[in-house]
């Protein structure tokens, strides 16, 4: 099982969604920003590391969310997700990634995702619904 951590970043009531490339395991899907845990590494250091390296962001882990657990053919993952805050409004530079998105949480499901992230998406839906 490898563990991976996401970020689910908010600003201004909107969420930050990258687009996968084109060399990756599931090219040109949508996910939540984040990657896999090194050893000796919390979640939340493996978390602002992962998102630093992706998207030259600075995030402020606030609050973990259920992990996922998805069966892909050739490996298993936990997908830790976190809310997060991020400072200032400097856009995302994209380092692995070929798009990115602000979007409202009622809008997550217009957007084609990697499998393991498609329950998050539900679950952050819930979140600003109550």
């Amino acid at each position: 099982m490898i563990r991976v951590v996401c970020a689910i970043i908010t600003r201004n009531a909107e969420i930050l969604c990258v687009k996968r490339g084109k060399v990756i395991h599931e090219p040109y899907l949508w996910e939540f920003p984040g990657g896999k845990i090194q050893q000796g590494e919390t979640e939340q250091e493996a978390l602002v590391r992962e998102v630093m390296e992706e998207l030259n962001l600075k995030v402020i882990p606030q609050m973990r969310l259920k992990p996922v657990r998805h069966e892909y053919p050739e490996k298993s993952i936990e997908l830790i997700p976190y809310f997060c805050k991020t400072n200032g409004d400097a856009p995302p530079i994209l380092t692995e990634h070929l798009d990115f998105k602000w979007l409202k949480p009622n809008q997550l499901h217009e957007l084609n995702w990697c499998p393991a992230d498609i329950p998050i998406t539900y679950e952050v839906s819930r979140w600003f619904s109550v």
